[in-house]
């Protein structure tokens, strides 16, 4: 994602997260990869409860997992490829390893697939080489247009609206899903 692209979600989806659950904010102390944007949310005082905001680095699309941990850490031990719910069932699907789980936000909701939310109607697998090799590295960024900006942030809301149904009410409700995962 171009970078002007990228700090406007990642601005637009902190105001946003902000708004939503007060209190959240990106937390410093989660290192990840570039384009990994770990936020606490303190939503439980027993659970540690984390949204990481992963933007692309070829294409202009992000995607969200959400995260918890009982130990007060953010999990690294884990990575997205567990599923929090079995569609064919309607029930939970994996277990959380040692109290931790971590998975992509989308397998919480119908189609239950690894979704990506694009921000942009072009990606960089339809730009021509030419297109790819004028991307100088030492100009400066690209003003950002008035449609980018306003798929942006339609993006976000889709998004956004999906950690307002889905993940919120998911995060919650971890001891009635997990029980075993918490002291009585």
């Amino acid at each position: 994602m171009l970078s002007t692209l990228s700090k406007r979600v990642v601005q637009q989806f902190t105001k946003k997260l902000q708004e939503l659950v007060p209190g959240s904010a990106k937390d410093a102390s989660v290192k990840l990869p570039r384009g990994f944007h770990c936020f606490a949310l303190p939503l439980r005082p027993d659970v540690s409860t984390f949204l990481v905001l992963l933007i692309s680095p070829k294409d202009d699309e992000f995607t969200l997992e959400v995260a918890w941990s009982t130990h007060g850490r953010f999990p690294f031990s884990l990575s997205a490829i567990y599923l929090p719910f079995d569609p064919e069932n309607g029930s939970l699907k994996d277990s959380p390893i040692d109290g931790e789980f971590l998975f992509r936000l989308p397998f919480l909701y119908p189609p239950y697939a690894d979704v990506w939310w694009t921000v942009d109607e072009k990606s960089t697998h339809e730009m021509t080489m030419e297109e790819i090799l004028v991307d100088d590295p030492l100009a400066p960024p690209p003003e950002i247009a008035a449609n980018d900006l306003a798929r942006v942030d339609a993006s976000l809301e889709t998004a956004m609206s999906a950690v307002k149904q889905f993940a919120i009410p998911y995060l919650l409700k971890l001891q009635e899903h997990y029980p075993s995962n918490f002291r009585s």
